[in-house]
């Protein structure tokens, strides 16, 4: 029984970081439509070299923690769906 509680706590955190990428990948587009940071001070600067540069800094990071959430995801449902080895868990060989 605990295995399987194991298993389904396991593929729901999988779930739940596939659901996290997909929040980051909104917040990406929305970024996106928005003007991706076009005007990040305002209407001091307008549309400056520093301004691409904060824009492009948080459409990487938006970008690579979608990427990280979806690779935890991938690992957590892998695990949790891969029936243990006959060994495991025994504490010897």
């Amino acid at each position: 029984m605990t295995r399987i509680i194991k298993s389904t706590t396991t593929l729901f955190a999988g779930f739940c970081s596939f659901a996290a990428a997909v929040g980051f990948g909104f917040l990406l587009v929305r970024y996106f439509t928005q003007g991706a940071g076009l005007r990040v001070f305002g209407f001091y600067f307008g549309l400056s070299s520093l301004t691409v540069l904060l824009g492009l800094i948080r459409v990487a990071g938006f970008a690579m923690a979608a990427f990280l959430c979806v690779a935890i995801g991938i690992g957590l449902c892998a695990h949790g769906l891969v029936p243990p080895s006959p060994g495991a868990g025994t504490g010897g060989s």
